[in-house]
């Protein structure tokens, strides 16, 4: 009788573990990585007022859309220049409940003189900017489009990335804003960043 136990306790002791991996399989499949969604839209709004200096934006509904129509930017006099372009209002429809996980900025653009110190791009949103990035590296003297951002980049700014919510994102105050600033030790002469268009994605998950 005490064999007959041992006997069965040796046989179904593999069938018990192997229901337990198979378990544990089945539990691990049902645990999904969340879907990665995003929207990408153009701004509807930008103005060519914001400058300081003798900088300014020729037309910038020029960035609006890409149709190799440029926005030209300029600091025009020996104390250089500087040049703030918004680009606001993207009409996003974030659903709610969603929660953002990146954002990226694309754009087309190259620099049609020299003389550019810094270009900064920050986010906007309310009617304050934060979470800027610098554009690394020289700025192209022929067309070349570059991005900022990207699908898990929220911008972290001296340690802290930005939150934001769907109605924050899809709100008409929302968007960027790119300020250009030219050396003020150049000489008298016109100096242009030529930008095609700005397009920003929205990366997000759920709901």
């Amino acid at each position: 009788m005490a064999l007959l136990k041992i006997l069965l306790l040796v046989l179904f002791i593999p069938t018990s573990a192997d229901a337990f991996v198979a378990n544990c399989v089945m539990q691990a499949s049902k645990v999904t990585t969340p879907v990665l969604n995003s929207q990408t839209k153009y701004p509807g709004w930008t103005t060519s007022s914001s400058r300081s200096g003798d900088g300014a934006t020729d037309d910038a509904n020029k960035i609006k859309v890409a149709d190799e129509s440029y926005a030209l930017s300029s600091g025009s006099y020996a104390g250089g220049g500087s040049v703030t372009l918004p680009a606001l209002s993207h009409r996003f429809t974030i659903p709610t409940g969603a929660t953002i996980v990146g954002i990226a900025v694309e754009m087309k653009m190259y620099e049609q003189t020299g003389g550019l110190v810094s270009w900064t791009m920050c986010l906007y949103n309310n009617a304050s900017t934060s979470n800027c990035k610098l554009y690394d590296g020289t700025i192209p003297n022929t067309a070349t489009v570059a991005t900022l951002g990207g699908p898990d980049d929220m911008w972290n700014y001296a340690g802290s990335p930005i939150s934001l919510t769907p109605a924050q994102v899809n709100g008409s105050n929302f968007g960027h804003a790119t300020a250009m600033i030219w050396n003020n030790s150049e000489q008298v002469g016109t100096k242009y960043i030529a930008t095609d268009y700005y397009k920003m994605t929205v990366y997000y998950t759920g709901p």
